[in-house]
């Protein structure tokens, strides 16, 4: 733990402990003998949204990490306001109000944070996913663009080495195939997995086909080989066509 967050514990430490000293002044006072039979249930209402409040503050990194600013801040001023709405009403009820209704009443406030609370977790998991989702398709498309961009730089420098009919073959194949993989949506954006298998599929044999047109220029015998590319660029433009016809389903 670096000095800047054992400052932010302390200053944090501090806060709450300011924070639960005024509460248990609050609650532990002569005013709590005035309906004795109501301060069991409403010391325990309050320490527990105190406590809830303590611990939302204090794992702050956690759930940043985990659910982003956005939604902890919400968690935050929900878990606030959950304490707040607590001792108000505590307050101003406590009196003449009978122990069940106390509870009753108590009860639909918490009712109602946790639907609050279980509304941030869904909004959270659900943009992490997304996060997660477009970093995976940024990683492949990256791939994608970096495996052809190669593919291309090699082909260009085969034309010294190949024939005029084989270095048209080979790149008509190829802008074919490059073609219909611009047409085609973004690799990674679905979660389909044998979407993704398929475009695992396409990236290895993309590989292999840079690695092939890139061997051309040691081979003596060439004709065999080129139409084996030929037939490699052809099967990716129709494995992405397949791609294409499984995320429309």
């Amino acid at each position: 733990m670096n000095d800047t967050s054992k400052l932010e514990y302390l200053i944090k430490g501090i806060v709450l402990l300011i924070l639960d000293i005024i509460t248990f002044l609050l609650v532990f006072s002569f005013w709590a003998l005035l309906n004795f039979p109501v301060f069991l249930w409403s010391s325990s209402a309050i320490l527990l949204t105190l406590m809830m409040l303590n611990g939302v503050i204090l794992t702050s990194r956690y759930f940043i990490k985990s659910f982003g600013v956005g939604v902890y801040s919400s968690l935050l001023a929900s878990t606030l306001l959950y304490y707040l709405s607590t001792m108000v009403f505590t307050g101003a009820t406590y009196i003449l109000i009978a122990p069940k209704r106390y509870v009753l009443l108590f009860l639909l406030i918490t009712l109602v944070y946790i639907l609050v609370v279980f509304g941030l977790f869904v909004s959270g998991v659900t943009k992490n996913q997304d996060l997660v989702r477009k970093e995976k398709e940024k990683e492949k498309m990256l791939d994608l663009n970096l495996l052809l961009f190669r593919i291309n730089d090699n082909l260009r420098k085969s034309k010294d080495y190949v024939d005029e009919l084989c270095y048209f073959e080979l790149s008509n194949a190829y802008t074919e195939m490059e073609e219909r993989i611009r047409r085609s949506t973004p690799f990674g954006s679905t979660g389909k997995p044998v979407i993704e298998n398929l475009e695992t599929k396409i990236l290895t044999k993309l590989q292999e086909i840079n690695e092939s047109i890139s061997s051309l220029q040691y081979l003596e015998e060439k004709v065999g080989k080129d139409k084996s590319i030929v037939d490699a660029l052809n099967d990716v433009k129709i494995f992405t066509i397949n791609r294409e016809k499984l995320n429309i389903q």
